[in-house]
């Protein structure tokens, strides 16, 4: 995608969903905007997005405007200001401040006439005129866990994840991202306002397939809120305060609420299909680019036949990065650790399968862990086929899928975000509630949406990358946790400032280079920079080598498949994993018979299969759905 299509792409305003959807897919929808200038006004900034003329953000500065508003920009020229000033007199535009001898001046002009400004032969540049940010800020308090990164106001997660250090290098997001949160709804909250426009919102349409369409708030149960807070709070209800705020990871992201779990946080896999397809049909149109799933259902079957995984499979092919709970189900009742427990879809090759980790509320990493209860892979679901007709499948007539998850690990314990107003979660655990305006959660349904906001991020940032290359980074830069092995944290813990470093380095519009090319030409990945994240050093895992059309040498190089040596025994670069659509290989870990062996992990028997998930997940959500991972509280072991 060139740098010309990306903006023009990105540039989108609140679209209307109503006019995109049938009676028969689902019902009750509420757009931020309605009237024929919001369609316009999408119109004109499509077409300053196409100029080469505008800045990154003069499209999403006409935001919150009528396309007959007059708007002050400020303008280089390199003519002679009568030229200019007769140009935007034709078009009723006004020359207000000239400064000459910095080629500049300061017009007026209404926005319904903007591309013909854009075309004036005597305009070489525009922007918005933008508004200033005081340096100095008040009541800070100092940062006694990360002092080098100077003031505390940023949120735990946004430090501990790499997202400030990666703030501080790129500013705010060039781009405006959309993200589908599939959930129970998002209720309004102040923290989801566009920064400047009290009352404007950036939930930019409400979609509800459960049937049973919601009695005012639009999450009634409090799960959607809290998840959609972490993609894209702004902490605007502490703003003011010298209370550190609870900001989620990408503030500016814009959110599609589509509700597949009603009051009592239940839900049915056919009203989970329907938003997916819903998704499937209007991504595109609709500027969507990444899809949050903290929900789930227990894999009966192959990710290969699983209904979820073909669905989630179908979306990335179609250019959307899915990311998805891995499931709390790591312990049984009993408190003991177990594997297999990977939950659909997050068994599904392709999407990004988060677990949790406990930051045990440091933004340093070195003391993080994986939770007790994220589960563990690999996926134990299978096909099977009755050879003796006996009418069961024994062990040996089931062909277990075995693939590595999860793919990587983020903050998921004690989590607080945003609250939805006297839902349903907040009544019946009151302990959860923090203040009046936020909830603490933990599960990996918090862990997912921390991932779609830095990969929201990434692509605000490199709108051309596609979703194989968003996880690839992803994984590629984790940090690997200490005492943990790969069933439990994948590639490790996402470290968002790495990803960006990697991110820059890769071409543009990687998707069009064949087998073979390098699409980091100018970047050698053996020596990769160490990154300062919450006060410490932080190295790339560098534990994957091929994921899905990409493999890691010297290079990120595009791959038709797996690189093998010579004589087609081993990898070629074998000193560590590899992800080939999820399959293992590498040194160190062998495959046999369903067993592990490696990282100091046995077990056969004590994996779970289909039948103890189901169980497992009945205690964690009504009707097997997974919602908030069960209530958990914290994580002690």
């Amino acid at each position: 995608m060139t740098d010309r299509n990306s903006r023009m792409a990105w540039a989108l305003g609140a679209a209307l969903l109503l006019a995109l959807l049938t009676p028969t897919v689902a019902q009750d929808v509420v757009s931020s905007g309605t009237d024929a200038g919001l369609a316009d006004l999408t119109a004109i900034q499509v077409a300053v997005s196409d100029s080469a003329k505008a800045s990154p953000d003069l499209a999403l500065s006409l935001e919150g405007h009528q396309s007959t508003d007059t708007v002050r920009l400020v303008t280089r020229y390199s003519g002679a200001t009568d030229s200019l000033a007769t140009d935007l007199a034709s078009i009723g535009g006004t020359v207000i401040a000239n400064h000459a001898d910095f080629g500049l001046a300061v017009v007026e002009v209404s926005i319904d006439r903007l591309t013909d400004m854009l075309d004036s032969a005597a305009v070489d540049y525009v922007t918005p005129n933008r508004d200033l940010l005081m340096a100095a800020i008040p009541k800070a308090t100092t940062n006694d866990t990360n002092p080098g990164d100077g003031p505390l106001l940023d949120s735990h997660i946004r430090v501990a994840t790499g997202v400030r250090a990666m703030t501080a290098m790129t500013g705010p997001s060039p781009l405006s991202v959309r993200v589908a949160v599939v959930d129970s709804g998002i209720a309004d909250h102040r923290d989801f306002t566009r920064a400047g426009r009290p009352g404007t919102t950036r939930i930019v349409g409400h979609l509800d397939f459960t049937g049973r369409p919601p009695a005012g708030s639009w999450d009634p149960y409090g799960h959607g809120t809290h998840v959609a807070g972490l993609i894209a709070g702004n902490g605007a209800m502490m703003w003011g305060t010298d209370l550190r705020p609870y900001t989620g990871i990408e503030p500016r992201a814009e959110l599609v609420d589509l509700r597949v779990l009603d009051d009592t946080g239940a839900g049915s896999l056919d009203g989970l299909l329907r938003a997916l397809d819903w998704l499937l049909v209007n991504a595109a149109a609709e500027n969507i680019r990444v899809v949050n799933l903290s929900v789930g259902t227990t894999p009966y079957e192959s990710y290969q036949s699983d209904p979820l995984c073909v669905a989630v499979d179908r979306l990335v092919e179609h250019g959307l990065v899915v990311v998805v709970a891995a499931g709390n189900v790591g312990k049984n009742k009993n408190g003991e650790k177990i594997y297999g427990g990977i939950l659909s879809p997050a068994n599904a090759p392709r999407v990004i399968t988060v677990g949790a980790a406990n930051t045990f509320q440091t933004d340093a990493r070195s003391d993080d862990g994986v939770t007790t209860y994220s589960s563990r892979g690999p996926t134990r679901s299978f096909r099977g086929e009755d050879v003796n007709g006996d009418g069961t499948l024994s062990e040996d007539e089931k062909d277990y899928d075995n693939l590595i998850k999860p793919d990587l690990i983020a903050p998921g314990n004690r989590v607080v975000s945003t609250l939805s107003a006297n839902c349903r979660l907040a009544l019946e655990h009151p302990e959860l509630l923090v203040g009046e305006n936020y909830l603490e959660l933990s599960g990996t349904s918090m862990a997912a949406p921390i991932v779609s906001g830095i990969a929201a991020r990434l692509l605000a940032q490199r709108p051309d990358l596609t979703p194989s290359l968003v996880k690839a980074t992803l994984m590629y830069t984790a940090q690997r946790v200490a005492d943990f092995n790969t069933l439990e944290q994948g590639a490790g813990l996402v470290n968002a400032v790495g990803a960006f470093e990697l991110a820059e380095k890769i071409l543009p519009d990687p998707g069009s280079l064949t087998a073979g090319q390098s699409a980091t030409p100018d970047f050698f990945l053996r020596t990769s920079p160490l990154d300062h994240v919450g006060g410490e050093d932080v190295s790339w895992g560098r534990s994957v080598f091929y994921a899905n059309g990409w493999y890691f040498g010297d290079q990120l190089y595009r791959s038709g498949g797996i690189r093998w040596t010579a004589d087609g025994q081993g990898l070629l670069w074998g000193d560590g994993i590899l992800w080939a659509d999820g399959i293992l290989w590498g040194d160190g870990m062998l495959w046999g018979d369903g067993l592990l062996w490696g990282d100091g992990i046995l077990w056969a028997d004590a994996a779970f299969g289909p039948t103890d998930l189901a169980d497992e997940a009945a205690r964690l959500g009504p009707d097997g759905i997974l919602w908030a991972d069960g209530i958990l509280w914290g994580d002690s072991q």
